[in-house]
């Protein structure tokens, strides 16, 4: 009996199976309906596979985004403490960085977790605002602000985009099944018109290798990133 396609071979697996079952239809006399049958369920398939692809792809920039953004409030935060040490030096007994950086340590914020950060640079600015408008540190105060605003609404698009790739996963998933199912069918039905040896000839051999030893870009397979 011809092998069927499993839950567990990736969506490229499917594609290429199913492409070359239709290119056996084709060949062969009495069998193209089949190929023009399954070609629904194929491109379905392969359409939410790119989609997948695709929003991976936006999620992996959302990351770098994100990463962008951390790295520039990183920068304003070391501007900060540099500035306040310089009040410091030319205006001693301030302690100006001392008021912004209890502890004394800009690593404090900059190596805080990514989503915290902006949070905690709030902080900073909140204490600038109350050394005055006509501070020389004032304008940082809404300096840090800004970027605190972008790290948050690119944590937030890194959070849009998960979920966007796994609703794409599940979406693949559902158009994997109908692919094997369309698949099955074509297989019970060309056995009905043409016999079981003949029929047997439109199904390629489909190789099974160990567990975790196919690559290929289904869901599941390594293409998703953190959630």
């Amino acid at each position: 009996m011809a092998t069927m396609l499993q839950n567990d071979d990736s969506s490229q697996k499917h594609i290429e199976v199913v492409r070359r079952h239709q290119r056996r239809c084709r060949r062969t006399k009495g069998a193209a309906e089949f190929a023009a049958a399954i070609e629904p369920a194929r491109a379905n398939l392969k359409e939410k596979l790119d989609g997948r692809l695709k929003l991976i792809e936006m999620e992996q920039d959302a990351r770098d985004d994100l990463e962008l953004a951390d790295g520039d409030l990183d920068d304003c935060v070391i501007t900060v403490s540099d500035r306040a040490k310089e009040i410091d030096r030319d205006q001693p007994g301030q302690n100006l960085h001392a008021k912004l950086f209890p502890s004394g340590r800009t690593t404090d914020f900059t190596e805080a977790d990514i989503l915290v950060e902006p949070n905690e640079t709030d902080k900073i600015a909140v204490a600038i605002d109350s050394l005055g408008k006509e501070h020389a540190l004032a304008p940082l105060a809404a300096r840090l602000r800004s970027l605190g605003d972008a790290g948050r609404n690119a944590a937030k698009a890194v959070g849009d985009a998960i979920r966007a790739r796994k609703v794409g996963e599940a979406d693949e998933e559902l158009a994997q099944a109908e692919l094997r199912k369309a698949y099955e069918m074509n297989y019970v039905n060309a056995r009905g018109k043409l016999g079981r040896r003949l029929a047997e000839r439109l199904f390629p051999r489909i190789g099974r290798r160990p567990p975790g030893g196919e690559g290929g870009g289904g869901p599941g397979t390594g293409g998703g990133g953190p959630a």
